[in-house]
């Protein structure tokens, strides 16, 4: 029997017990949230028949926001019968009009408690997952969807932290059905965002291309996906190498870098390296094709890649980004001996050399499993190919 879905006071609760998000609910009064100026009327201009319709149309927008996050703030009430009938109340709420929408203007409202703000999009992932793809019990109107997906995107960018990650979930769980045929535009604001000087925006794109492009790993080849696929590498493939390439540009400062940028750039390289690895699954694009050496230069540098201030700080537990790049780099390149010999012969050499030394020099600690499995993958890869077994007899047994 499959295991419940979490409710949305649950799911909240254990983002903020993760020390993701901000700090756990103190009150329990119902929430009653300001009505922003832009909100107000002109008392000047109140009996023009136009700006009625307006005044009515943002006091009832704010009504429904302040009845949203009084339910949300119920969902994360310790009474077990409390957060049922806000649930409960939750759920119908979602089969109002424009519902999607007042979720998102209340993510939005900077007055409200950082838990109802948060609560606010774990309730819209769950709604999009439920309903997007038309077969939910909620109807979404093409208006809607529209204004959803803009909004989605654009407090992806605008916003931070946990907030963030849950928007970068809800803009794939759209894109997964709308990209690229229904949103093509999607692909211009990711390759634009590439090429920013923002860091988050820079992890906060890559996050999502990620997320949107791992499918190329398992699904099956066909003429849908091609086209799909080509979409995105001419768009994408360029903005992705000029971005790798600003990384290893910052090679030589690593170790000057303070901690919290220099993760923020191992994460970039993380990220660059899983969706250069995800787009080169169902065949050897073009792009990469006529670049890869400057891509194999880059990623056997990066396999060797030493930052003794992380590697202490790190968790004896937990892998640290930079296992997470080494990872990346080692699928890549199993993947790239399996699939594509003939443009990688000349590369495996150092790569061999360089995942010796890594199951050398890494010990037994947990946070280095994945790691070790990787590199294994890799080794095994190689050495089923008789024209590499010059290549380990040059270096013998670990």
């Amino acid at each position: 029997m499959g295991t419940a879905e979490k409710t949305i006071g649950e799911q909240t609760l254990l983002y903020q017990r993760a020390n993701i998000a901000q700090k756990p609910p103190r009150a329990t009064a119902p929430v009653s949230l300001p009505i922003p100026n832009n909100r107000k009327c002109d008392a000047k201009v109140a009996s023009n028949r136009s700006c009625n319709d307006e005044c009515k149309a943002r006091k009832e927008m704010a009504n429904r926001i302040d009845v949203l996050a009084n339910a949300l703030q119920r969902t994360l009430s310790p009474d077990l019968m409390t957060r049922k009938n806000a649930e409960n109340e939750l759920k119908a709420m979602e089969n109002e009009p424009g519902h999607g929408v007042v979720v998102l203007q209340l993510a939005n409202t900077e007055a409200a408690p950082p838990e109802i703000r948060l609560a606010s999009v774990v309730a819209l992932k769950n709604y999009v997952k439920r309903n997007w793809a038309g077969d939910g019990d909620a109807t979404i109107s093409d208006e809607e969807r529209v204004q959803i997906r803009e909004e989605s995107l654009r407090l992806m960018f605008a916003l931070s932290g946990n907030l963030r990650k849950q928007l970068v979930t809800i803009v794939c769980e759209i894109g997964k059905s709308d990209f690229p045929s229904k949103w093509p535009a999607l692909v211009e604001v990711l390759s634009a965002n590439l090429a920013t000087q923002n860091l988050d925006q820079i992890i906060a794109s890559l996050d999502l291309l990620d997320d949107l492009s791992k499918k190329y790993r398992t699904e099956s080849k066909s003429q849908e996906l091609w086209v799909e696929l080509k979409f995105v590498l001419d768009n994408l493939s360029g903005p992705l190498l000029a971005l790798f390439q600003a990384m290893m540009g910052f090679y030589d400062q690593r170790e000057a870098m303070p901690a919290d940028q220099c993760i923020n750039w191992l994460e970039i390289l993380h990220l660059i390296a899983s969706n250069f690895c995800s787009l080169s699954s169902q065949d050897l694009p073009e792009p990469f094709e006529d670049n890869i050496s400057v891509w194999m230069a880059g990623f056997q540098t990066l396999l060797g890649l030493k930052i003794p201030s992380i590697e202490q700080a790190a968790d004896d537990k937990v892998a640290s980004p930079l296992e997470g790049v080494k990872v990346s780099i080692c699928e890549i390149i199993t993947l790239y001996t399996q699939r594509y010999e003939e443009e990688t012969a000349q590369y495996v050499s150092p790569f061999i050399q360089g995942t010796w030394e890594q199951l050398v020099e890494i010990d037994h600690r947990y946070r280095f499993d994945s790691l070790v499995n990787a590199c294994l993958g890799l080794l095994s890869a190689i050495c089923q190919r008789i024209q590499y077994k010059s290549l380990f007899e040059e270096h013998g047994d670990p």
